[in-house]
């Protein structure tokens, strides 16, 4: 640091790049998690992703489907679940980049 403070503003700017960098990261990370249960959900559908015994949404929703006229639950719960992590995620991702943004600060 010198006596005009130069070195201060300089170290606030990187620090701002860099909580712009993370901010970035993160709501990149987010998203990608969102995209992997969809991927997940999607695949596992039409017996594509993970075998039996491991459950996963995507299976609960293949094996409802056969009985919603008797048992609308067993597709509609797995359904519901998978979109609200979804969106969790997702809510989660934007609100952690409202926090970390520092253009949005201003």
């Amino acid at each position: 640091m010198n006596n005009y403070g130069v070195a201060d503003e300089l170290d606030w700017q990187l620090r701002a790049d860099e909580m712009l960098f993370m901010a970035s990261v993160i709501v990149m990370a987010t998203l990608n998690v969102a995209a992997t249960i969809i991927s997940e959900s999607a695949l596992s559908y039409p017996g594509l992703g993970v075998q039996p015994p491991t459950v996963t949404w995507g299976q609960m929703l293949s094996d409802g489907r056969n009985h919603v006229s008797t048992s609308w639950w067993l597709a509609t719960f797995p359904g519901v679940a998978i979109t609200i992590s979804v969106l969790g995620v997702i809510f989660l991702g934007g609100w952690l980049r409202d926090v970390l943004d520092p253009r949005l600060k201003q």
